[in-house]
């Protein structure tokens, strides 16, 4: 009998962390929700960059966490999260508010609540079986369908040549096998590279008419991508990616009356190579979590991960004003 309540007393202590870390890990998906927008932060009548109100929020939980009047750290779940610390000013009570690119303004709790409605956990079995195949090597890819002609495939070569030819060690197959290889066992850090973005990466950055169409929408995606973290917060980058370049050619055909009827095309042909070719279990330059130098994965940011993240977003929008 006592063994049957010790295995009992077990599982239920097990269930318990199990519930916590997965209400970590939500409230970890929001402040780096937060940290991926391209929008303005206002906080009591004060803007803030992205990566400021998701630094602000963290340290707030943190403070509210170590207070003896408030709860343990792992009785905090997302929602109290969001109703406690990222809705309002704990000295004004004024909510906070969210100004996106296109001017629109929402309150931070709503959207929080929205954007945990979009959590999904990692599907079981994800795991690095990937292994290089010589057959798939170089830019090959790019001929291996017909593209359109009114997409601006140049754009596509040029990237290879400024970018990526020397990440794939001038077509030189033996060599980047070695690099590949030397990848997947490099140690985990704590410091992300400096944020960068080349656009849409092996894809056009929009039409011949219009060059730059869907390349915002690619770099905001590349903000989420160079950061990385858990699988929920790459599903919701993707979304917004396909949603973001449909709206894109939808204002040009409203604007001008063109027909693109490729848009479907388009837009499925994004969602596939993204979902394909950004997967962190292929050494890319555009993989998920592509600033960290080793291979992460889906791997939760620690601390000091998320503390080096929001330095150099902070350098980065720096450079902006």
């Amino acid at each position: 009998m006592k063994k049957v309540v010790i295995l009992a007393v077990f599982i239920f202590s097990q269930n318990i962390f199990a519930d916590w870390q997965e209400e970590k890990q939500k409230i970890d998906y929001l402040i780096l929700s937060v940290a991926q927008l391209d929008a303005v932060f206002i906080r009591n009548g004060e803007e803030h960059s992205a990566g400021k109100a998701a630094e602000h929020l963290r340290m707030k939980l943190v403070n509210a966490q170590s207070y003896f009047w408030t709860p343990p750290k792992e009785k905090w779940t997302a929602l109290m999260f969001i109703e406690k610390i990222a809705s309002h000013s704990s000295i004004s009570k004024k909510p906070y508010l969210i100004r996106f690119a296109d001017s629109k303004t929402v309150q931070s709790g709503p959207w929080l609540k929205d954007r945990l409605k979009q959590w999904e956990p990692e599907p079981v079995g994800l795991q690095d079986d990937y292994e290089l195949e010589e057959e798939e090597w170089g830019p090959s890819f790019i001929n291996a369908f017909e593209w359109p002609d009114i997409l601006d495939v140049k754009q596509v070569w040029q990237k290879w040549k400024d970018y990526y030819w020397d990440f794939y060690e001038q077509g030189n197959f033996i060599a980047f096998i070695k690099k590949e290889k030397a990848f997947r066992h490099q140690p985990m850090v704590v410091e992300i590279a400096p944020y960068s973005t080349d656009g849409c990466s092996s894809y056009p950055d929009g039409t011949m008419d219009y060059p730059q169409l869907w390349r915002s929408c690619c770099e905001k995606h590349d903000r989420a991508y160079w950061m990385g973290g858990i699988y929920a917060l790459r599903v919701v980058a993707d979304k917004e990616l396909k949603e973001c370049v449909k709206e894109k050619v939808a204002q040009v055909k409203e604007r001008e009356g063109k027909s693109f009827e490729i848009l479907k095309f388009m837009a499925t042909m994004m969602e596939s190579g993204v979902a394909i070719g950004g997967t962190p279990y292929l050494y890319t330059p555009w993989r998920w979590g592509y600033g960290w130098s080793y291979a992460i994965g889906y791997s939760e940011l620690t601390d000091e991960q998320m503390d080096s993240v929001f330095r150099e977003l902070d350098v980065y929008e720096s450079r902006l004003n």
